[in-house]
């Protein structure tokens, strides 16, 4: 059984801040889900800058799921209205405890002001037990 979990990411580009987002994968049913897929639907066009760029992390605690950055040195641009998947990995740390493990989304701006991305993360969830 899958359920999609869809996340509101929100980032104030006028001052080129960081934010954080957490969630705790609420499931009526409880039990242990997996994460097993994860996709950056972005409102704003953000271009690949090797200076002035954005990076969104999926963390459970401090191991880290995946990543997005539109830094030139491996990264690519957020485009409006274009999903970006997330290449997941993390073995068990892609698992979650309903109503226990919080999800981290971290979105980290490096350089001037600018660089901001504004979108949808959405979540896809496998039950395991």
């Amino acid at each position: 059984m899958k359920q999609l979990i869809p996340v509101t990411l929100t980032i104030n580009d006028a001052q080129g801040v960081d934010e954080d987002r957490y969630i705790t994968p609420c499931h009526p049913d409880g039990g242990e889900w997996k994460l097993v897929k994860a996709v950056l639907v972005p409102n704003t066009t953000t271009a690949v800058n090797g200076t002035n760029y954005r990076t969104v992390t999926l963390k459970n605690g401090s191991a880290i799921l995946g990543s997005l950055t539109t830094n030139s040195s491996g990264g690519a641009a957020f485009t409006a209205a274009t999903p970006s998947a997330f290449a997941l990995s993390g073995g068990a740390d892609l698992e979650f405890a309903a109503n226990e493990d919080p999800l981290h989304i971290e979105s980290t701006h490096t350089g001037g002001t600018g660089a901001a991305v504004t979108g949808v993360v959405q979540l896809s969830f496998e039950r395991l037990a």
